[in-house]
């Protein structure tokens, strides 16, 4: 059994729906209104069942966290007004 198409759905479904909740909630200015939305529709799908194969694929997560730190940067901005510098 091999979970790598698994993890790329994932991986694409959550910047699909990470893109939705960047220009959806591009006039917002309460932070954590934008978290809740980021949790329920982005972070949901990428914690679905990860216990089953987060152990052997270890690896993978790299991809899975590139998701998270654009969000992350998307609250660097909205909170401070400018981009964080590369490698942040």
């Amino acid at each position: 059994m091999n979970f790598n198409s698994y993890i790329d759905g994932i991986t694409t479904d959550a910047y699909r729906m990470l893109g939705f909740v960047i220009r959806n909630c591009r006039r917002f200015d309460n932070l954590d209104a934008i978290i809740a939305v980021y949790k329920s529709l982005v972070l949901s799908r990428l914690e679905y069942a990860c216990v089953v194969w987060s152990s052997q694929y270890a690896e993978r997560l790299n991809q899975l966290k590139r998701v998270q730190r654009k969000f992350l940067k998307l609250l660097y901005y909205k909170k401070l007004g400018l981009y964080p510098y590369r490698g942040f």
